[in-house]
């Protein structure tokens, strides 16, 4: 997830301003002792490897981090939280990373990291409400808590648990609270995998409303007024695109309407889905379902049938046009053709060409 903005700027900046150092008591010291030897954050050099973290161990330090929040807002309010959460152990600031890309990869010796490793932010002008957002480093577990001062006194109001780290957007409710969507993300060698959930966020606490089985690949979630929208790739399974292939590529938006989540996914790339539908069709002995997908049914002919390999993609959403290429064994030979869908006058996405193409680049 890449999604910046100066305000986020300007808010680490003012969060992290130093402040005199009260609140070392012993909830500092215990969370410390905790940590330590848990191999938290380290130097932000990923080794791919999820450490191992007792859960007791885990719950222990999500408890004593509570504690030294808790006193660090009744001394002072939000502001005064995150100047001490700087100083506890395990601590890592927000990073751009050293990303380099090549072609349509990045890679990174120093991973991005979208806010600092422990952070508190109000949720109203008010100060009576926050949210805190802790990790114990990359592909560790992650979590969300709830603060809110009622009758003079701070208390937790709830708290999410991830396996992996947690970063979470919100959405106002007409009636008062939030719509909280929470993206936790493991980070591989090669992509990174993300899982979502939805939350709410009200006068009754923190309760989680729906969880997404579905693994999202190399997930890129961003907050826009009113919505919340989280672009995300899949593995094609009748085309044989490999992990650096052609995807299908997918939008997800998500809205509050009504008090209740709406939850809308869009094909981003429909010119790579429909010749999967395709196939899958196909392979699954289902062919008047594979022919709904042809402009043409004469197209069967020339498309075949088994696993494909795919070698390029590209396309136009708005133009409602793109084209695949692939590669299918004939006669002891591999036989390429450039697989041409668009978007019809009814607005449907259908295959209307199959042609002879030229042996790509990246199968030679």
């Amino acid at each position: 997830m890449r999604h910046r903005s100066l305000a986020l700027a300007a808010l680490l900046a003012a969060a992290l301003a130093p402040t005199p150092a009260a609140g070392q008591g012993d909830g500092v010291a215990r969370f410390n002792r905790l940590v330590d030897g848990m191999d938290v954050a380290g130097d932000a050099r990923p080794t791919f490897a999820a450490p191992e973290h007792p859960p007791a161990r885990v719950a222990a330090v999500w408890e004593a981090m509570d504690s030294v929040v808790l006193r660090q807002l009744a001394r002072g309010g939000v502001e005064g939280v995150n100047p001490v959460l700087a100083r506890l152990h395990g601590f890592q600031p927000s990073d751009p990373g050293d990303g380099q890309t090549v072609g349509a990869a990045t890679f990174y010796g120093r991973l991005p990291r979208e806010l600092p490793s422990y952070f508190v932010f109000a949720l109203d002008s008010a100060g009576t409400r926050a949210l805190g957002v802790y990790s114990l480093g990359f592909n560790a577990p992650g979590r969300i808590a709830a603060y809110a001062r009622r009758g003079g006194r701070w208390t937790r109001v709830g708290a999410a648990e991830g396996r992996w780290p947690m970063q979470p957007f919100l959405l106002q409710r007409a009636g008062g609270g939030f719509g909280i969507a929470t993206v936790e993300t493991f980070v591989g060698g090669d992509r990174q995998d993300c899982w979502l959930k939805l939350w709410t966020l009200d006068g009754a606490g923190l309760r989680r409303d729906r969880a997404f089985p579905r693994r999202m690949v190399d997930c890129e979630a961003r907050g826009e007024p009113g919505a919340i929208r989280v672009a995300f790739d899949d593995f094609p399974v009748a085309l044989d695109a490999g992990v650096m292939g052609a995807r299908l590529r997918w939008l997800r938006t998500l809205r509050l309407e009504g008090g209740a989540w709406s939850v809308v996914d869009e094909r981003a790339n429909p010119w790579v889905h429909l010749p999967e539908q395709y196939y899958v069709a196909v392979m699954s002995h289902r062919p008047a379902q594979a022919r709904t997908l042809l402009a043409d049914s004469s197209l069967a002919a020339s498309l075949g049938v088994g696993r494909t390999g795919v070698f390029a993609d590209s396309g136009d959403l708005a133009a409602g046009s793109g084209s695949i290429t692939i590669g299918r064994p004939v006669g002891g030979l591999v036989r390429y053709q450039r697989v041409e869908s668009r978007r019809g006058a009814d607005g449907v996405w259908r295959i209307v060409r199959v042609a002879a193409a030229a042996e790509p680049d990246a199968a030679k």
